[in-house]
């Protein structure tokens, strides 16, 4: 929609602009192609792919901080195994995500059904991401779980 009044706006001041019918047709076809020839990405697919990387980023943190637990707070080989394997889970899940986005068309950039697509991919990559700070900020608290 931002764009499709960037469009309009952008004709009116190429009409607006110009003396003779013809160089405004010649303005206003250069104004229409410019959007579609671009292909402008989505910004959200950048957006995505940073989250990517901070997620692996508390990966490795959170790696780190299990092998400081201390006391009762260290976590049974078992366990944190399972912590561990839940972590790569939400990785997995990333990287499923991040070939979604390699599969789309970047001709397509502007159709409909993509823009949702990716705003579905944003949305999950978003909730993956929330997911791995939740287990991070919980990592003193796991040794509650032992039992599950």
């Amino acid at each position: 929609m931002k764009t499709t009044f960037l469009l309009v706006l952008g004709l009116a001041v190429a009409s607006c602009g110009s003396d003779s019918t013809t160089g405004t047709a010649t303005t206003s076809a250069t104004a229409v192609a410019s959007p579609t020839s671009s292909a402008n990405p989505d910004p959200r697919v950048t957006t995505i792919r940073k989250q990517h990387e901070l997620l692996l980023a508390k990966q490795k943190e959170y790696e780190a901080q299990l092998g400081q637990l201390k006391g009762y707070e260290k976590l049974t080989p078992q366990r944190e195994k399972k912590s561990k394997e839940q972590f790569a889970s939400l990785i997995e899940r990333s990287q499923a995500n991040l070939t979604a986005l390699g599969q789309l068309n970047p001709d397509k950039a502007q159709d409909p059904a993509q823009v949702s697509l990716v705003g579905e991919i944003a949305e999950k990559e978003a909730y993956l991401v929330t997911l791995g700070e939740r287990q991070l900020a919980g990592i003193h608290n796991e040794h509650y779980l032992n039992n599950r």
